[in-house]
């Protein structure tokens, strides 16, 4: 998974909130590792490669992203509305990563 193994969340800072996630990777040589929302499709940036982790049957509204400290241990709220043109329905969801 693509956010396991986080050495540091670079942003947002703990307690704020953003459109985008920044954090870096342990043993990665390309940190940080950027999340952002950019024309309805979501991508990881790094110095090697942005390719959409969304794909052409989901198109993604809103983006935010929370850095919040529970019992010791960072977490990263994600919260999303995400659009299935074809099944003309909508998902407005929270989730949380450890």
């Amino acid at each position: 998974m693509v956010l396991q193994s986080n050495e540091a969340v670079n942003a947002p800072a703990v307690g704020g909130g953003g459109s985008s996630l920044s954090v870096n990777k342990i043993g990665y040589a390309y940190n940080p590792l950027v999340f952002s929302l950019s024309g309805g499709v979501v991508r990881p940036a790094s110095g090697v490669t942005t390719t959409p982790i969304t794909n052409g049957y989901v198109t993604v509204n809103s983006l935010n992203f929370t850095h919040r400290v529970l019992s010791g241990q960072t977490i990263i709220e994600i919260d999303a509305v995400l659009f299935n043109e074809a099944a003309t329905s909508t998902l407005d969801t929270s989730i949380i990563v450890k």
